[in-house]
């Protein structure tokens, strides 16, 4: 099955009101380690640092975690039998 799932554009008035929202890169897509049916995307999306899990095999989103005190996720670490996320970035 193949799928794909859209992030809409924001409008030039909505950029201009707030810059940040034009600031967006995905920059690891990760498995989790115990269920592999899931991905997490881990980057900027909308200015900030985000987490999104979500389904592999339709793309549905799980989850959206966004830091506000993070601009942009740069590494992340889990270990093998961990649920948690170890995450670092700029601010």
């Amino acid at each position: 099955m193949d799928w794909n799932y859209k992030f809409v554009q924001f409008t030039a008035a909505e950029i201009t009101a707030d810059p940040l929202l034009a600031k967006k890169e995905a920059n690891f897509i990760y498995a989790d380690p115990k269920q592999q049916s899931q991905l997490y995307l881990i980057g900027r999306y909308r200015g900030l640092g985000s987490v999104i899990r979500f389904n592999k095999r339709d793309g549905t989103v799980r989850w959206h975690a966004q830091f506000d005190k993070f601009s942009r996720i740069n590494s992340v670490a889990q270990a093998k039998d961990d649920d948690d996320l170890f995450l670092c970035g700029d601010y």
